[in-house]
């Protein structure tokens, strides 16, 4: 059967969101930790892990606003990490299996060879202490083609690949990523956004 996930959206919607999820035994994406400021994190990450707990297939959608993962501007560079780490640990507290990201590309605004290199360092330095429980999907609102973001899940999902394939041997650990794997998860989900916008 297709993994299929439902998105809570917004608070507002948390609660029919689990019925629905519930009612056809599909998995769910929690978008609430998508807002960057929340003044009740800790109390909304207890009350969706008990709700979702027994929620085979979950996602979680990380903050975005204002961030850019290939920005050439240090203090931007370093607030979009801190903000993408913060996500995936809140991923891993509530038992996510897959977290998106935003990529924060905006066309016109940057070369994008040199947006594509600047946001693969960006991942080689996120993924340096990652394992390979949760899978990473990219997507772009804004994009006006998927050349960037394709470039994008291509040179991360071999630097991943490398990354944890390494570590595995390290730990003499045999579980393993398939970069077409990851590559066809993020793909899809490329597409099904993009056929919702058109």
């Amino acid at each position: 059967m297709a993994d299929i996930r439902v998105c809570d959206n917004v608070l507002d919607y948390f609660d029919k969101t689990l019925e629905l999820v519930k009612k056809y035994k599909v998995g769910i994406e929690l978008q609430t930790f998508a807002e960057p400021h929340l003044k009740n994190e800790k109390k909304l990450i207890a009350i969706q892990k008990a709700a979702t707990a027994k929620i085979k297939h979950k996602s979680m959608h990380a903050p975005f606003w204002d961030l850019n993962l290939g920005t050439a501007l240090p203090e931007l560079r370093s607030l979009t990490m801190k903000y993408i780490q913060h996500a995936y640990k809140v991923a891993k507290e509530l038992g996510c299996d897959a977290i998106v990201f935003h990529n924060g590309y905006v066309p016109f605004t940057s070369h994008k060879k040199n947006w594509v290199k600047r946001a693969t360092t960006f991942w080689k330095e996120f993924f340096a202490d990652k394992d390979d429980s949760i899978t990473i999907m990219i997507e772009n609102m804004l994009c006006l083609d998927s050349s960037v973001i394709l470039e994008e899940i291509d040179a991360v999902s071999e630097l991943y690949q490398l990354l944890l394939k390494t570590r595995n041997q390290i730990n003499n650990n045999k579980k393993t990523i398939h970069k077409f794997e990851w590559f066809y998860f993020a793909f899809n989900y490329l597409i099904l956004f993009e056929e919702y916008f058109h």
